[in-house]
């Protein structure tokens, strides 16, 4: 099998096409790159340059919905702010504020306290009698 190795140089490519500025994006790159590749030798036979001008012109730039805006700014405005920063009393493992249990505290070394000497277990903001864990060792068989 014979392999053809071919060396493009910037003046084979055609970089005089402009793009306005209000309509940069991924699109219009994928485009160009695709007007450029017509006259590429293995670029199937029935592409002109008539058909891909009318088709680009024809593109219509999909834009979100105003629900996926919203689902978008809850999450950047919820999910990613937040940090895995309280660990579970037993296991150690860190989760997120909002998946934190809370059990009552005993009077008992946690093996978190054991682990860690300088850790103690993250006590509730509202009760200060009870203590983060994760959902699975909130269940005392399993802990």
């Amino acid at each position: 099998m014979a392999f053809q190795f071919v060396n493009y140089v910037l003046d084979d490519f055609n970089t005089e096409q402009t793009i306005p500025e209000n309509e940069a994006s991924i699109w219009n790159s994928a485009e160009l790159c695709q007007s450029q590749n017509l006259n590429h030798s293995r670029a199937p036979s029935n592409m002109n340059n008539q058909q891909n001008s009318q088709i680009n012109s024809n593109f219509l730039y999909w834009r979100p919905s105003r629900q996926l805006q919203s689902l978008q700014k809850r999450f950047n405005d919820k999910i990613l702010i937040q940090f895995p920063s309280i660990p579970c009393s037993f296991c150690s493992i860190l989760m997120f504020p909002e998946n934190a249990k809370w059990i009552q505290k005993e009077n008992r070394v946690y093996p978190l306290t054991l682990v860690f000497s300088n850790e103690q277990p993250v006590k509730h903001i509202n009760d200060s009698s009870k203590i983060a864990v994760c959902s699975t060792c909130k269940d005392s068989r399993l802990h």
